[in-house]
């Protein structure tokens, strides 16, 4: 499967209206995004090369909680 790799922002710095700082901190959440996704497409690649995976996403979803989260829509869960 595909390796994602993070995103360099450089032009993104001295905006005014966002701080450095705060940038810095979502460039940080954006790359743990960035791992995550890379962690579960591993698992995910080995559990269709042991033939484990079935179409759904139990497996996955045990491998990783957030997987499991339901999504809201229109207020309803």
């Amino acid at each position: 499967m595909k390796r994602y790799e993070p995103k360099q922002f450089p032009r993104l710095k001295g905006l005014s209206g966002i701080s450095d700082a705060l940038l810095q901190d979502h460039f940080k959440l954006y790359e743990g995004y960035v791992k995550n996704t890379n962690e579960l497409n591993t698992q995910l690649e080995a559990m269709l090369k042991n033939g484990k995976a079935k179409g759904n996403r139990s497996g996955v979803r045990r491998a990783h909680p957030a997987v499991g989260l339901r999504v809201r829509r229109n207020g309803v869960a």
